[in-house]
């Protein structure tokens, strides 16, 4: 998914975003949350280039450690300062999205939905720097399997 979400968005920016995928083999088959990835990286895309000349590159890793799964997304973008981090934790959530593309109503989306399959046994972490990017952090348990919508005939 995230591999035909960035052709798409090369294709849209050309020049501008450059990108690479550099997942382990031995965790191609693990089963995670539909979606829990695609929001950070199409933050990277969006917020990563906005009044920013110079192409930005956005790197993902998925590798095992142990008995979880750890993935990052990391840009090279324009970055945040410590408040915006802070406000995407705020809890407010009204008010907040109203003004939104994206950002933190999808951020809250994706902690809540780990939080309900996950309890405590996940990290979710988000460092930025201004001028240097940023770089989203997600551990999940490994073997978690996401269930398909079950057709039955009637």
């Amino acid at each position: 998914l995230l591999q035909r979400y960035l052709e798409i968005q090369k294709l849209r920016f050309m020049r501008q975003l450059e990108y690479r995928l550099e997942v382990d083999n031995g965790i191609l088959q693990e089963k995670i949350p539909k979606l829990i990835l695609q929001p950070f990286v199409e933050n990277a895309v969006i917020h990563g280039m906005e009044k920013q000349e110079k192409a930005c590159k956005i790197k993902i890793l998925g590798r095992r450690e142990g008995a979880f799964l750890k993935f990052q997304v990391a840009d090279t973008g324009v970055g945040m300062t410590k408040e915006q981090l802070d406000r995407i934790w705020e809890q407010d959530t009204d008010k907040a999205y109203s003004s939104q593309r994206i950002g933190r109503y999808a951020i809250h989306n994706v902690k809540e939905r780990l939080r309900l399959k996950y309890g405590d046994q996940f990290k979710l972490e988000i460092e930025s720097e201004i001028g240097k990017g940023t770089v989203v952090t997600l551990v999940i348990p490994s073997g978690g399997e996401e269930k398909e919508d079950e057709i039955t005939d009637s």
